[in-house]
């Protein structure tokens, strides 16, 4: 009887299982959590990605070496990480001033006379130390793919993983469309204009499934010949419908043209190997009609959707890509910092916006505003290096024997398409900051490499397998130092999330100070953090303890001295107006900046500073005019008399703003004010806005504010001289007419009316007009015509007995009353009329 022997896994195979289900989890769980984007999420995947680099070095320091593939891109890397880490050291004034003379400019300009100690190329550096923990994760999994797997077999299951959840999100998305709604996406808010499930934005999905379907369509070359073929041949039309589904330009014409590319580049392979030039170039001119024609569709669709907003949207995209062009003119070499575009760019931002620009649309120039010109090459020469890799690695296994090497060559046109995908998207979008898409990108680099560099597993290819290996005694010595470094590494990422959670708390806390949290014991956590001083000033604030509340402000605008936000809530506390000009000097734009300032000054009993702020908030919106007329009208540093002057002054010289301010006039029954205001806007005005301006006046005013119905039928007689289509203008003359008394001219012009829309209030009107001058045949006959539209219209019942009644026909004329009894029951003067006639 033999006994069933368990076997134990080794070391080294317990890592390799933690390391893959690792990354099988983070494939995922990155795009089912939104694409990953708040900060529990990234903590998780960082830890996670922290795990899989402690078993990595476990294994190896179990085998008794430290190895590394050697690659140009590795050294790329280290350089990317020491500009970054450069970028955070403290310098003084005049070593900062050689490197970039602007950073100094700017926090001699937000801090003046405390700007004494030494600061950093990154203007906000516990933001840059936030953005390096995450790209530090993403080399972290680069170097675990490309240093620890070994079998195909592994790369094809992590391929595989990926198309799952990219079919998953597919799903998701085309039963939103087709389905109830919201099936799985469960908060409010996103995903108003498009399908796009688990991700927060439509374009960060599409970039997601813009590097998944070519994977699929490589799996699909490689299985052609069984029956997964199929299958991925369904999750790649599933997905490609989903990407259509999600109205994205960008994400849409970006995948067109990848695969536009890669069609060419395997015809051309095809016709330098089979010269059959001909068959190949008539494919070309196949997918080209192809790809224009997904372009069009694209551009259509999506333009239709998004109510032909493309225009708008574009001239909006370029002036964002001038102004981010001026914030690289002034710092070209170093950049602001890693993750500060969001801090720095509103000083250059030259137009007012509806919400805040935390990306600059472009991953390119974005990381050009951040690492300057020097991170901007590094990431070149990279991409660059990647491309002509792929290329070379193509076209050897293509040459050598397409068909044996079908796997290899598929998998790298997939990966390639991928790439060239995303990186078009990035022109227009900002998928890089996406934790999600940055992973699934990092992934499919990390696998692209691997497949063109030769392996002592399965994945064979014609580069060298290089190692570097130290001894054992050596081993230990790095040990020593790295699972210390990795265990401080792995705190950074709990305490922004414990400060995170903490500073949510602070929002919502709303009990006194005295009774309230321990507010100064987590500072410890992240002592960093600008935005934990910010709320903790907040709370102070609304406490009644100013004097700490401008403490905390003063410490958060140490730490981020370029937020406008920090700058304009301790003037407003302190009362100081050199902090209201730091805050409009960090944030020009930012028009409800001026509005809360010029209210400050106006409850100062200040009108003449508060009317200039309200001035160049309206100079940059319209968005806050009645509020501020408002704020002006209730208050009392504003004497009645010169309220409607200080109004005038305040609002840009154009006829919208004018028309506003008369529409706010005529409510408060300011009538010369308002009527002065009106005629204004109207000789301003021209085309369609001078039309709306005329008919606001006549019939909101003249008609149903001052009743002076003589002058209206002047604003309506010009009205119909500029447009002679508008029915309501000739229905509301013909009520001017005859209002004065007119009834001839006032017929004539419901006539006309009724002309343009026979409907059955311009038929009562001309048949009252009809009744009053004794036509009162004409009247029944009209009147007739609208029962004939509305038949329970009961005024015009009683208006054929009151004219039958005129006529002496009395039997016709109680039928009628009759009806309108019926109608009308609780008409007591209709029974009047019944018993006068009986």
């Amino acid at each position: 009887m033999t006994a069933a022997i368990l076997k134990i896994p080794s070391i080294s195979e317990a890592c390799n299982f933690f390391i893959f289900a690792s990354l099988i989890f983070l494939i995922i769980f990155t795009p089912l959590t939104f694409g990953a984007v708040e900060t529990w999420s990234i903590m998780t995947m960082e830890l996670c990605i922290l795990f899989m680099v402690l078993c990595w070095f476990l294994k190896m320091l179990h085998k008794g070496e430290l190895s590394f593939v050697k690659n140009p891109i590795v050294l790329l890397i280290a350089c990317f990480i020491g500009l970054i880490l450069f970028s955070l050291i403290p310098l003084p004034k005049f070593s900062l001033a050689l490197l970039s003379p602007n950073t100094v400019k700017l926090y001699t300009m937000s801090l003046g006379d405390l700007y004494s100690s030494c600061r950093s190329i990154s203007v906000y550096k516990w933001q840059t130390a936030f953005e390096l923990h995450k790209v530090l994760a993403y080399i972290g999994v680069f170097f675990i793919i490309l240093n620890n797997m070994r079998h195909r077999k592994e790369i094809d299951r992590i391929v595989i993983c990926i198309i799952a959840v990219g079919t998953f999100l597919a799903m998701v998305g085309v039963a939103e469309r087709y389905g109830p709604g919201k099936i799985v996406f469960l908060r409010t808010g996103f995903g108003e204009d498009g399908f796009f499930g688990l991700f927060v934005n439509k374009n960060h999905l599409a970039g997601y499934l813009e590097m998944v379907i070519p994977l699929a369509i490589a799996k699909t070359f490689i299985d052609s010949k069984n029956i997964r073929g199929i299958l991925w041949g369904f999750a790649s039309c599933l997905m490609l419908s989903q990407l259509f589904l999600t109205y994205s330009r960008a994400g849409i014409i970006s995948f067109s043209m990848s695969f536009l590319m890669c069609i060419v580049l395997l015809s051309v392979l095809g016709m330098r190997k089979e010269k059959r030039y001909k068959r190949h170039f008539f494919i070309i001119l196949v997918c080209l009609a192809i790809t224009l024609l997904m372009v069009a569709s694209a551009l259509k669709i999506t333009t239709n959707h998004m109510n032909n907003t493309l225009q708008t949207d574009l001239s909006t995209r370029l002036q964002l890509y001038k102004d981010i062009f001026r914030l690289i003119q002034r710092f070209p070499i170093f950049g602001v910092g890693l993750g500060n575009f969001q801090t720095v760019f509103p000083i250059y931002q030259s137009f007012a916006y509806r919400s805040i620009f935390i990306y600059a649309h472009n991953d390119y120039l974005q990381l050009f505003s951040e690492l300057g010109i020097f991170g901007f090459i590094i990431v070149f020469c990279g991409g660059f290096y990647f491309f002509k890799g792929v290329l070379s690695a193509i076209l050897e296994s293509y040459n050598r024997n397409p068909e044996s090497d079908r796997y290899v060559v598929s998998l790298l046109f997939g990966c390639l398409a991928g790439f060239l995908s995303i990186s078009f998207h990035s022109l227009l979008d900002f998928n890089m900051q996406i934790p999600a898409n940055a992973l699934l990108f990092t992934i499919i680099i990390s696998i692209t490499l691997k497949l063109i560099i030769k392996e002592h597993g399965e994945v064979e290819d014609k580069n060298d397998y290089k190692v570097t290996k130290a001894l054992i005694g050596r081993n230990r010595i790095i040990a020593y130092f790295s699972f210390p470094a990795l265990m401080i590494y792995a705190l950074f990422p709990i305490r922004v999330f414990l400060t995170n959670t903490f500073a949510e708390k602070i929002k919502e806390e709303t009990k006194p100070i005295s009774v309230s949290i321990d507010l100064e014991k987590p500072l410890h956590l992240s002592s960093g953090n600008s935005e934990l001083y910010y709320h903790l000033a907040d709370l102070y604030e609304a406490s009644g303890d100013k004097h700490t509340a401008i403490r905390n402000y003063m410490r958060s605008i140490k730490l981020n001295p370029l937020n406008s936000k920090y700058h304009f809530r301790l003037g407003l506390i302190s009362g100081v107006q050199r902090d209201f000009e730091r805050a409009t000097l960090l944030n020009p734009a930012g028009e409800d900046i001026y509005y809360e300032t010029g209210v400050f000054y106006l409850k100062g009993h200040q009108p003449i500073k508060g009317a200039e702020q309200f001035k160049k908030a309206l100079s940059l919106s319209t968005h806050y005019e009645e509020a501020i007329f408002d704020q002006i009208w209730g208050s009392s540093a504003v004497f009645d008399h010169d309220k409607y002057k200080v109004m005038a002054e305040v609002i840009p010289d154009s006829p919208e703003a004018k028309a506003k301010l008369a529409r706010y006039l005529k409510d408060k029954q300011l009538w010369d004010e308002s009527e002065r205001e009106y005629r204004v806007a109207i000789d301003m005005a021209n085309g369609k806005e001078k039309l709306r301006y005329m008919a606001d006046f006549a019939h909101n005013f003249l008609m149903r504010g001052r009743r002076r119905f003589g002058d209206a039928k002047e604003i309506w007689l010009k009205y119909i001289a500029l447009n002679d289509t508008n029915i309501h203008a000739f229905f509301n003359l013909g009520r001017c007419y005859e209002y004065e008394g007119e009834l001839d001219k006032a017929a004539e012009f419901y006539a006309y009316a009724i002309q343009m829309a026979p409907e059955r209030v311009y038929y009562d009107k001309l048949a009252q007009v009809l009744f009053r001058k004794g036509d009162y045949e004409g009247a029944i006959e009209t009147w007739q015509e609208c029962i004939k539209i509305s038949p329970n219209f009961s005024p015009a019942y009683y208006g054929i007995g009151e004219s039958y009644n005129k006529l002496e026909q009395f039997n016709r004329a109680l039928f009628y009353y009759q009806e309108t009894l019926r109608l009308k029951p609780d008409g007591k003067d209709i029974l009047q009329k019944i018993e006068s006639i009986r």
